[in-house]
């Protein structure tokens, strides 16, 4: 499936204010027309939320050449 947007500022300066009045993700994620998994992501990750993971980039020896070395 393909990835959506990230939330911009706005977006999040409103979860966290809906959040700091204790309404429910769902709650959260219909008033701003989002998934309720955008928003529990976004809770969960805090700061981190838009970065992307690093990666190993190419390796040499693949994962299967490791498990035969082995």
């Amino acid at each position: 499936m393909p990835k959506g947007k990230y939330l911009n500022e706005t977006e999040k300066a409103v979860i966290d204010q809906l959040k700091s009045i204790e309404l429910s993700n769902r709650d959260i994620a219909k008033r701003i027309n989002r998934d309720e998994k955008v928003v529990r992501n976004y809770l969960a990750k805090g700061k981190d939320y838009d970065k992307k993971k690093k990666t190993k980039g190419n390796t040499k020896i693949t994962n299967r050449d490791k498990n035969r070395a082995i």
